[in-house]
């Protein structure tokens, strides 16, 4: 039996699609409300500025930040917390790379399945998701005690749990028959690999070392997103496209399944 669907697109949100982290922003929002002492955002900035001096790879400086929001959870009521994540969200939803935007739009009206499976709180994640008509997402979770705060973090989604969220999607009856060929995925940084090992057709979005080395490995397409410019990459040959005022591109992608994306990734 045909799916109602012509593919299916596994998306990971911060770094990829999104601009910054989710977490990073509901982390400052919850200090920037007076729901965490100013004290933890000094404490992350910190490390937030040694990666940013390049003295702290991006892994290291999120897994810090995460660990000092953990051992404040006890500190947050889940209500304060809900109310955190729907302004901060509302906020900066639109903060996207024009690149991902683009290809999630096309994908939707060419009919497919878009799904986002993101190491963020799932709170976040839906909200964020919701506000781009994604079919279906996913998130780490947390366990809140009988008091209405939060205790620890229930399910948090790493590398391996993202394979079999994408396992547990395709399995779903609505999605049988469609074609591996139109399985894709897009990601930015080692946590992504193996979901992208996975798919049919893997985009690398501005990739950190770790994914880039595996781009180079195993020939996936290379996109880097910066100010005006989107330069797509495989097999070693480059291609660079200026984004201009009058929503025009310079050159069109050599990749035919892009050729179109690239055409509406543009100033609006």
């Amino acid at each position: 039996m045909a799916s109602q669907y012509q593919g299916v697109l596994f998306t990971d949100i911060d770094g990829t699609w999104k601009r910054w982290s989710l977490f990073l922003e509901i982390l400052y929002g919850l200090v920037d409300r007076g729901v965490l002492p100013r004290t933890v955002k000094l404490q992350v900035q910190l490390a937030e500025n040694a990666w940013k001096a390049r003295e702290l790879s991006f892994g290291t400086f999120i897994t810090q930040a995460i660990k000092i929001f953990e051992d404040r959870l006890p500190d947050i009521r889940f209500d304060d917390y809900q109310v955190t994540v729907a302004e901060v969200v509302e906020q900066s939803w639109h903060n996207v790379y024009r690149f991902t935007r683009a290809l999630i739009e096309i994908k939707q009206k060419q009919g497919w399945y878009v799904c986002a499976i993101s190491a963020s709180p799932i709170t976040a994640v839906e909200i964020f998701c919701k506000k781009w008509g994604i079919n279906q997402c996913f998130g780490s979770t947390f366990v809140i005690g009988d008091d209405g705060r939060m205790i620890s973090q229930a399910d948090i989604i790493d590398r391996e749990k993202k394979v079999a969220c994408m396992q547990k999607v395709l399995a779903q009856p609505e999605l049988q028959g469609i074609d591996e060929h139109y399985i894709w995925g897009c990601g930015d940084s080692g946590g992504d690999i193996p979901l992208l090992r996975a798919v049919n057709f893997p985009i690398c979005i501005n990739p950190a070392s770790e994914l880039a080395v595996e781009a180079e490995i195993n020939d996936w397409l290379v996109v880097m997103e910066r100010k005006n410019v989107i330069s797509e990459s495989v097999r070693g040959e480059q291609i660079l496209y200026r984004l201009v005022e009058g929503n025009e591109i310079d050159m069109i992608s050599r990749h035919p399944a892009l050729t179109s994306v690239l055409r509406l990734a543009r100033w609006e």
